[in-house]
């Protein structure tokens, strides 16, 4: 997943991004509603576990999950359980709490994160921290943009998202095809329909 911070002081500079299709701040209710709708997330996600049980299982490899901004290892826990019982091995970042672009973290996260890297894009209009446009890729081959439904601080527990990290890692090394979602579970994914 690729999230990208932006940045406006001003609502007319924000409508002027807006209108030219950039990123800007989200709207104010999707921000003001986020704790909210991330625990109706992970609710979703408890309901979720029989056809999440059914997603592709993992080869083994290691994989790097990193905690969103002012958060640590204890925000990725839902999604790193759920991908050791896939079969993968993932890890935290081991860092703290993530506090933005540190010197440490300018030092090593840039050749993991590339070593590890499939270019995929999961992102939410319902995004209360971070404007969706800023979260997706320019098209290209190999890549692809998946939109879900979930809160900012849901893309780690939020069902959908977790069944798009399951399927994407299951593609064997060096391999790409797009993301389609099964027919029953089309309607998570509002470019999938």
């Amino acid at each position: 997943m690729v999230t990208h911070m932006a940045t406006g002081t001003s609502a007319s500079s924000a409508a002027t991004r807006a209108r030219a299709g950039r990123a800007g701040p989200p709207p104010g209710r999707w921000l003001l509603t986020e704790p909210a709708r991330s625990a109706l997330d992970l609710a979703g996600a408890g309901l979720a576990v029989p056809w999440l049980a059914r997603a592709p299982r993992g080869d083994g490899h290691p994989i790097l999950v990193l905690p969103g901004l002012l958060a640590g290892d204890t925000s990725t826990t839902v999604l790193r359980g759920f991908l050791l019982r896939l079969g993968y091995q993932p890890q935290g970042w081991g860092l703290g709490r993530n506090v933005g672009p540190t010197a440490d973290v300018m030092a090593g996260l840039p050749q993991a994160l590339e070593r590890l890297a499939r270019r995929a894009a999961v992102y939410s209009r319902r995004d209360g921290i971070v404007d969706w446009r800023g979260c997706i890729d320019p098209p290209g081959p190999r890549r692809q943009n998946i939109e879900v439904r979930c809160s900012h601080l849901g893309f780690g527990h939020d069902a959908a998202t977790l069944w798009v990290v399951a399927d994407r890692l299951a593609l064997p090394a060096g391999e790409w095809a797009p993301f389609t979602p099964p027919r029953a579970l089309r309607l998570l994914y509002p470019d999938q329909r």
